[in-house]
């Protein structure tokens, strides 16, 4: 009789467990299709917590949230759009060589692979017949395909990062003009009083420690790429301010971007020097920097602010990143962080936010 009682109680937790797991997978599959619309969005949303703090003080002195968000952000644009432009020659210069020195390495290299050489001719010697082949009997006709390069692909897709960053500043204007309306209009979701507090606690701490921490963290990146580019141009390495802007952007995705900065170094290095030993230095640099940084500097600075277990941290970074690439790995950090806020002020999630702490 027990057996049959629990029956029946066992299958609506099975159907509840069923109906949530889809729903994930359903909203999973939604921020990933739609991520055209919803990257901006979250840029915007960061953007806003960023700056939101400025906004307020220049309306306690009597300027208007519209005006000091729309200055801004201009002055925001206009610093980008300054830095992107004096980073286009460098890069150009070192897509330009970079062929060349490659080429030229392999060159060096020309013992080591002779034997794959002759495994490669042999297979060109198959197409070849296969080739002829296939022209005699001429059944069916000859496509060829022409692949377009990085280049090519780069350009393409200008437009649409163009739109993207349009709709960023746009989403942001209106989230930083709105002032106190929209907190006003999130609290009215609060049925009492005490709910209405922990709700301006919520949002009041997730601004304040997001704004915080990406303050920080934009201070502590930007030393670190000034500084590699001051040890990379000690170095004689060309372009150094272009690998230390890039140094400084990929450090916001932490382990993968500093793994993905190493490599790249190390690409640079062997291009680029005329020893094994001095281009082993470039990416040995960068390692020294980015440990002192990761081991000394953020944690003396940022202390306990930042309480997210470095797994935490390290599975955001890939789960964002392969949900929306790479802006969502320079984001996953932020996102997380927030989340973690909102869990820690509500009492039904403060276990969840406690087992994401380091």
């Amino acid at each position: 009789m027990s057996a049959q009682a629990a029956a029946p109680t066992s299958a609506p937790r099975v159907i509840a467990v069923a109906v949530s797991v889809l729903a994930v997978l359903a909203v999973l599959y939604t921020l990933h299709t739609a991520r055209v619309v919803f990257i901006p969005f979250a840029i915007a949303m960061l953007i806003h917590l960023l700056l939101s703090p400025l906004v307020r003080r220049l309306k306690n002195i009597g300027i208007p949230c519209a005006l000091s968000s729309g200055a801004i952000l201009i002055a925001l644009l206009a610093g980008l759009v300054f830095a992107a432009n004096a980073l286009v020659d460098p890069a150009r210069e070192w897509l330009g060589s970079a062929p060349t020195s490659l080429r030229q390495l392999a060159l060096e290299f020309e013992d080591v692979k002779r034997p794959f050489q002759e495994v490669k001719e042999l297979g060109e010697e198959v197409g070849e017949i296969t080739k002829l082949d296939s022209d005699s009997t001429k059944k069916t006709p000859e496509v060829q395909i022409k692949e377009s390069n990085g280049l090519d692909r780069f350009v393409e897709q200008i437009p649409q990062f163009i739109a993207s960053v349009t709709v960023t500043f746009l989403l942001a204007f209106f989230l930083m003009s709105s002032g106190d309306r929209m907190g006003k209009r999130v609290v009215a979701f609060g049925r009492s009083w005490r709910a209405k507090s922990r709700i301006i606690r919520v949002c009041r701490g997730m601004q304040d420690g997001v704004s915080r921490h990406l303050r920080t963290i934009t201070l502590i990146n930007v030393g670190l790429g000034l500084a590699v580019g001051v040890v990379l141009y000690a170095l004689d390495v060309p372009n150094p301010e272009l690998w230390g802007t890039m140094v400084a952007v990929f450090n916001f995705a932490p382990y993968v971007g500093a793994i993905v900065s190493a490599v790249v170094l190390t690409v640079v290095g062997v291009t680029s020097a005329d020893t094994m030993t001095a281009a082993l230095m470039v990416p040995g640099a960068f390692v020294l920097l980015t440990t002192l940084e990761g081991a000394v500097i953020t944690p003396l600075i940022l202390g306990r602010r930042l309480n997210l277990s470095p797994l935490v941290v390290f599975l955001s970074v890939v789960f964002w990143g392969w949900l929306w690439g790479i802006p969502g790995a320079l984001i996953a950090v932020p996102i997380v962080s927030s989340v973690q806020v909102v869990l820690a002020n509500l009492q039904s999630t403060r276990p969840l936010a406690r087992l994401m702490e380091g």
